[in-house]
C-alpha cells in the first residue's frame, strides 16, 4: 500500500499561478498495487479550494482569483512518508473567460 496525496497546479504560460499548499492537511489516498483508484470532483475539490492552495512562494492563501485566457490545470501524486513525486505530471488546458451579465 502506498499513501500518496494529490499536488495540484494552476498555471499560465509554464508559470505556476496557484498551487496546492505541500503543509495542507488531508486524509491521504491509499493505493494498492494493480488496483484502479478513480479520482473524481468530491476527492479534488478540497484540494482546490482556497484554504489548501497558495500563490506564487507560497503567498495569496485564501483568494483565488484566476485571470482569464489558456490555463493549464496539473495533478501529480506526491508519496505522504517521502514527499517526493510518485507519479508523472498530468495537465489539462482550459480557455476561462469573465462571465459578461447579461443586459
Amino acid at each position: 500500500m502506498l499513501e500518496v496525496r494529490p499536488f495540484l497546479s494552476i498555471e499560465q504560460n509554464g508559470n505556476i499561478i496557484y498551487q496546492t499548499d505541500m503543509n495542507f492537511a488531508s486524509v491521504p489516498i491509499k493505493l494498492l498495487q494493480f488496483e484502479q483508484y478513480t479520482l473524481d470532483g468530491s476527492v479534488l475539490s478540497a484540494y482546490l479550494s482556497n484554504d489548501a492552495l497558495t500563490g506564487k512562494n507560497s503567498e495569496g492563501r485564501g483568494s483565488v482569483i484566476l485571470p482569464e485566457g489558456l490555463l493549464d490545470i496539473c495533478i501529480q501524486m506526491y508519496g505522504v512518508d517521502r514527499v517526493v513525486p510518485v507519479s508523472n505530471k498530468f495537465c489539462i488546458t482550459s480557455n476561462f473567460r469573465l462571465n459578461q451579465a447579461h443586459k
